[in-house]
């Protein structure tokens, strides 16, 4: 089988679609399939898609509008189209993207998504999707790269850090972690890793960050240097407006880093009844919790514990690869 995964991001670079399509890529090419990642960007056009997808026996759309807004001119290929956050949380409800998002629901040959809170909002909008949708199993693969995370963010031995992976852009609310933690200045060092994917909030976020001396960003970390990056860390933070399943935090859990995240849909769906990481409400319980974790380490290590058997008996990604792979034969 020769799978086209059309990508809202530079597969190569940091973000979670690209790690899962390279872990898929991975899974898919070991089992003797093809699966060619292409990027999709502002300047892509159907002519070179179609050209591209001359060869392919699917096309995988990740994402239903960054990538499924091309779906209705590509219908010369089956599809499989991946919900993956934003598209459901908040692209449906956008004027000027609901249009091509219904289009590629409705157009898709099957539709998959990790997240069974994006499962049920999906029925809310399309119940007749139901036949059609498949909730997959999540895989995480580890990278064994070492990072040195304080030496890199210029912090002196002892100071508690807490480790924000993700990259800038407003659904990932990096300007509130800063507002947030603020009056904990003293006691932490907040630290961002990921690219700014949106400029204009880019340049608000990096005029805080160099007007905080007790944050940092670091935008280049590799993909296999996360893992060493999360337990180089006291606390790994999420404080996203929306998630799908944040590969982020799973390589966190599965790391065997502290956790502690906002409380949306996605992120309750990923930790639960919050034994193998803590969830926050609000503002003021961010802070608290922040404060007890840095008052406890014993807590932290607990938590960090609990993460990591609960991501290692949970998430594999061969079951991820077969799952979608019976999709894509089923397509």
């Amino acid at each position: 089988m020769r799978i086209l995964a059309l990508s809202p991001f530079d597969p190569s670079g940091i973000s979670g679609n690209g790690t899962t399509l390279r872990r898929l890529r991975e899974g898919f090419s070991a089992r003797g399939h093809g699966f060619r990642i292409v990027p999709v960007t502002a300047h892509t056009t159907v002519p070179e898609l179609r050209s591209i997808s001359a060869g392919c026996d699917l096309i995988l759309y990740y994402h239903a509008y960054k990538t499924g807004r091309f779906l209705p001119a590509l219908t010369h290929r089956p599809s499989v189209v991946v919900l993956s956050g934003t598209d459901l949380n908040e692209c449906i409800d956008d004027p000027g993207h609901a249009p091509a998002v219904r289009a590629a629901l409705a157009g898709a040959t099957r539709l998959v998504t990790y997240n069974p809170s994006l499962a049920a909002r999906l029925m809310e909008y399309l119940p007749r999707a139901a036949s059609k949708l498949t909730v997959l199993p999540k895989g995480v693969t580890l990278g064994t790269a070492g990072f040195d995370l304080r030496g890199a963010a210029g912090l002196p031995p002892g100071r508690p850090v807490l480790f924000h992976p993700g990259g800038v852009r407003p659904v990932k609310n990096n300007l509130f972690a800063i507002d947030a933690l603020a009056p904990l200045r003293d006691r932490l060092a907040l630290v961002f890793a990921g690219p700014i994917h949106d400029p204009q909030y880019g340049a608000t976020f990096s005029t805080r960050v160099a007007a905080e001396p007790w944050t940092r960003h670091l935008p280049n970390i590799a993909p296999d240097a996360m893992a060493a990056a999360c337990r180089a860390s006291d606390v790994v933070l999420n404080t996203s407006l929306s998630e799908g399943l944040s590969n982020a935090l799973i390589e966190a859990l599965a790391a065997g880093s502290a956790v502690l995240a906002a409380g949306v849909p996605g992120n309750r769906d990923l930790l639960g009844d919050g034994a193998a990481g803590l969830l926050y409400r609000d503002l003021g319980d961010l802070r608290a919790k922040t404060r007890r974790l840095l008052d406890h380490p014993a807590e932290r290590a607990s938590l960090g514990a609990a993460g990591r058997e609960f991501a290692l008996r949970r998430f594999s990604t061969d079951r991820e690869v077969e799952a979608l792979l019976s999709v894509c034969r089923r397509v």
